[in-house]
């Protein structure tokens, strides 16, 4: 019965899935680039540096420890001397603590963490986070409180334009089974599930041939997005539904990513820690592809040495046009949650019509909101109200924006409306 259940809302943008997969293409480095690498690429403290300007460093060094609570590693993605320690570009949250590394142009191997005890650790000391956009450091998710029955590796990819994972899984689908056994045995659970969505069928024919060595359920699911959300991949999958306010593992199910689970793969086997990864660019380009590509290289140069050009009118989103967001300058840096670099004409701005209550907006929410209603109490103040009706369940898909007839600005209305509920919320336990 795996996979049965249908994913309720959502909606079918065009996929345009462009990007070459034939192969995982090799980011060029060259002796004297600069690397941009801002000390938070997850969700968290930021890392502490433990390099000072003018140390040497190795490729895959460590450069920055994990600070308190919430954070991680992060390590050197080049060998040279670190030119600077200030402040860099950040692609969501602006000018934030940071180092640059000059490049010595050498590709030597990279060096070695030391070993953990278990995987969880190992994940620590390798600066793994979450892949697939979150960032959420993976040492966590390793360590849950509760039992875990169900492990999924998310194959889903159903952002449009992206295929860094469908790409990675043609080259690394004996890596991704490994690494899920070894998750699978970490957290204790009875099951584990690949799950994939049916536009990737070359994916699932070659993760079932290989799964056949494995205790691995490989799934195939109906293209429509949202479907990699992590509720909405486990309602799809299992049935199960994740209650308002609570996690994966409050119901038994621990989800990574495939990426995820490669560089857990590669830092248990080889102790490799995570300074790179796959990433697709594409959008209006003249070559999109999949590139193996360092932390760190601001998106001009990857859009040079990726033989496709920049053009006055077009924007630069990091992610995918739905979840993604587009960055004020070409010398932002790709990090750890950069999964694509999508090149796009601008649109004209449209007129924003008033709300025609058609609904659509709430037949495609996934979460069972009512975006109008979410929207309307943001703009006359009423967070109270959006608390009640459960804004803080958003997952900012964008749904409701893409589907709505008046093209009202739904989803980064929500958002705002999240951060301010956000507030309110962080006030009030502060006041107990």
């Amino acid at each position: 019965m795996l996979g049965q259940f249908h994913l309720k809302g959502g909606i079918h943008p065009a996929g345009n899935k462009i990007a070459d997969v034939s192969a995982v293409k090799e980011f060029q480095i060259l002796e004297g680039d600069d690397f941009f690498i801002p000390f938070i690429q997850h969700i968290g403290a930021p890392a502490v540096p433990v390099i000072n300007i003018g140390d040497y460093v190795e490729k895959g060094s460590l450069i920055a420890e994990c600070g308190k609570g919430l954070s991680t590693n992060i390590h050197s993605p080049v060998s040279g001397v670190i030119k600077d320690i200030s402040t860099v570009f950040h692609p969501a949250i602006g000018h934030i603590q940071g180092c640059i590394i000059s490049a010595d142009g050498k590709n030597d191997d990279f060096k070695k963490i030391e070993g953990g005890s278990n995987l969880a650790e190992v994940a620590l000391k390798a600066g793994i986070v979450g892949l697939g956009g979150a960032g959420f450091p993976t040492h966590i998710k390793l360590s849950p409180n509760k039992p875990v029955d169900t492990v999924i590796i998310n194959g889903a990819e159903c952002e449009p334009y992206l295929m860094c994972d469908h790409a990675l899984m043609r080259e690394k689908g004996e890596n991704i089974l490994q690494g899920a056994v070894m998750i699978k045995e970490q957290v204790k659970a009875s099951a584990c599930i690949i799950a994939v969505e049916n536009n990737k069928k070359d994916c699932i024919a070659l993760l079932k041939q290989k799964a056949k060595n494995y205790n691995i359920d490989i799934i195939g699911l109906p293209v429509k997005y949202p479907q990699g959300g992590e509720k909405q991949l486990i309602y799809s999958i299992l049935g199960r539904v994740v209650p308002s306010g609570r996690l994966p593992a409050d119901i038994g199910v621990l989800i990574q990513n495939v990426a995820t689970t490669n560089a857990l793969y590669e830092a248990a086997i080889y102790s490799k820690p995570l300074y790179e990864r796959v990433v697709t660019i594409s959008g209006d380009v003249e070559h999109p592809s999949n590139y193996r590509m360092p932390i760190g290289v601001p998106a001009e140069r990857f859009l040079e040495r990726s033989s496709n050009k920049y053009t006055k009118g077009y924007k630069v989103v990091f992610g995918g046009p739905m979840t993604g967001s587009s960055v004020a300058s070409l010398q932002i840096p790709l990090i750890k949650t950069t999964g694509g670099v999508l090149l796009l004409k601008k649109i004209k701005k449209q007129e924003v019509l008033p709300c025609i209550r058609c609904g659509k907006c709430s037949q495609v929410c996934v979460m069972g909101l009512v975006p109008r209603e979410l929207e309307q109490n943001f703009l006359v103040n009423d967070t109270l109200k959006n608390i009640d009706e459960k804004i803080m369940s958003c997952i900012e898909c964008g749904c409701c924006s893409y589907i709505c007839p008046s093209r009202r600005l739904l989803a980064e209305t929500i958002k705002a409306g999240k951060k301010r509920a956000s507030i309110y919320l962080s006030a009030k336990k502060d006041s107990k």
